[in-house]
């Protein structure tokens, strides 16, 4: 469990980083008003990543694999 919150605790600062970064040095000339807000790519980015992930495990599990018998005296039906 330690090792876990040193990890998150690393992301976290990481992320922090990215913010100030972008919000330094990028310059924004777009039509859309999300863009003016400080970290909205970077939140864009996690979300998506998160959202892939979690539907490529229930992608897996559900529709992909198999049940542990699924050889087992299968023949030919």
């Amino acid at each position: 469990m330690e090792n876990r919150m040193t990890i998150l605790k690393i992301c976290v600062v990481i992320l922090i980083f990215f913010v100030f970064i972008e919000s330094k040095f990028i310059e924004y000339h777009t039509p859309v008003w999300w863009r003016g807000i400080v970290g909205v790519n970077i939140s864009i980015a996690a979300f998506g990543s998160l959202f892939l992930t979690w539907f490529a495990k229930g992608f897996g599990k559900n529709i992909v694999q198999r049940d542990e018998d699924y050889w087992d005296g299968g023949g030919d039906k």
